[in-house]
């Protein structure tokens, strides 16, 4: 980011000086074509050097988009770990992070895992940990660990993310019921129908806002409603609201 701000700005200063100081009369004209002297040239190569030099102090100044790496203190104690991130049925996690803290809240290593699920960290020494597990379509799991030696250690992920709920209509179940489940931007991400009891579960993909839809086709009713998941959450009741008359189009 830093280079790319003070490339953009060398650019446009050397085009302004240039336009500026072929501007002020450095012009010889033959015929009826006009062209720079070389005292224009000399006086745009100097100025261009000095906002040059003036873009590159600016830079030191200007703060680095990269991730800032935590303080650590390495000694001849460091310890490698290494291990997988599987979800409850042993499947590799493609998008979790694991990030371990001192036991006063201190950031100690973190990893993305790669696509085969695996991770490493490197720790000062054997102590106990806290270790914080988030990855897409999982409940974020923090649980504190005794890391004793280098070697293997796997972590499971938390419950899948999952939305349950009851639809009813005037107090009484919908067996049946159509149910839509969008993000904030329309995108649909999965529909479902209600059970003879007028329940419903469903597993989200991400955490988030989410727009729950749903539908009676016997009887028109519907409701929609915004829903923030961010871990577990309550079941959700849909009280449909029912319509006086059905418009159908020829």
């Amino acid at each position: 980011m830093t280079a790319t701000i003070t490339r953009c700005w060398g650019g446009k200063c050397s085009l302004i000086i240039g336009a500026v100081v072929l501007g002020l009369s450095y012009v010889l004209r033959v015929g009826d074509i006009e062209l720079p002297t070389l005292e224009a040239f000399h006086d745009i190569y100097w100025i261009a050097a000095a906002a040059g030099l003036f873009s590159a102090f600016a830079a030191v100044f200007i703060p680095s988009s990269r991730r800032q790496e935590a303080n650590r203190t390495h000694t001849g104690n460091d310890v490698i770990i290494h291990g997988h991130v599987r979800d409850a049925p042993g499947r590799p996690a493609r998008s979790a992070v694991t990030t371990l803290l001192t036991d006063t809240g201190e950031e100690v290593d973190w990893s993305r895992v790669e696509p085969d699920g695996s991770y490493s960290l490197v720790l000062p020494g054997p102590v106990v940990y806290q270790r914080i597990t988030n990855a897409d379509g999982y409940q974020p799991r923090a649980e504190l660990v005794r890391i004793d030696k280098p070697g293997a250690y796997d972590v499971e992920l938390g419950p899948r993310l999952e939305l349950t709920g009851l639809v009813r209509l005037e107090g009484r179940p919908v067996s049946d019921a159509s149910i839509t489940v969008t993000t904030a931007s329309g995108d649909v991400e999965l529909t479902t129908t209600a059970g003879p009891d007028g329940r419903f579960a469903v597993r989200l993909g991400v955490t988030g806002r989410h727009v729950v839809s749903v539908i009676d086709p016997s009887t028109g009713a519907s409701r929609s409603c915004h829903v923030v998941v961010l871990g577990s959450v309550a079941p959700l009741v849909v009280d449909l609201e029912p319509v006086s008359a059905l418009t159908v189009d020829a």
